[in-house]
This record gives C-alpha cells, structure tokens and sequence, in this order.
C-alpha cells in the first residue's frame, strides 16, 4: 500500500468513530432527547412564574443551589 491508501484508510476510520461517538453519546433521538429548561429569563426577557426564580439565566426552583465563583475577579 502506498501513502495515500492508508491517509485514505485512516481517514474513513477517523470519521466511522467520530459517527460511533456521536450515536453513543447523544443517542438516535439528537439533542431532542435531552432535557431543556422551561422557561429562559433574565434582562429582556418575561420575568418567572410564581414559585421559580431566576438563576443563571433560567427559571429554577427556589430550593436549588446556585453555583458561586470559586475565584471571582475584582470589578473595576
């Protein structure tokens, strides 16, 4: 086999396992099937029904923690 037989080779392997990987991490459904959230809020946008609250840009249960900033930076 000379080179460019096997970058062909190598080629059509890379891309079969890059479409394995994407079956085998999202699923036959695509992004559908994964859970997204009601209702956006934030500056602009419809305030939260009554029992949620806005938190990083979406409307959550008052009871769910909020990550904070590990390191935040100053603000001049």
């Amino acid at each position: 086999m000379n080179e460019w037989q096997s970058l062909l080779i190598f080629a059509v392997v890379a891309v079969l396992l890059l479409i394995a990987d994407r079956y085998y991490r999202i699923g036959v459904e695509g992004y559908e099937s994964m859970p997204v959230p009601a209702q956006r809020c934030g500056v602009d946008m419809p305030p939260c029904a009554y029992p949620t609250i806005c938190g990083n840009g979406v409307c959550i249960a008052p009871g769910t923690k909020i990550l904070g900033e590990r390191d935040p930076l100053p603000v001049v």
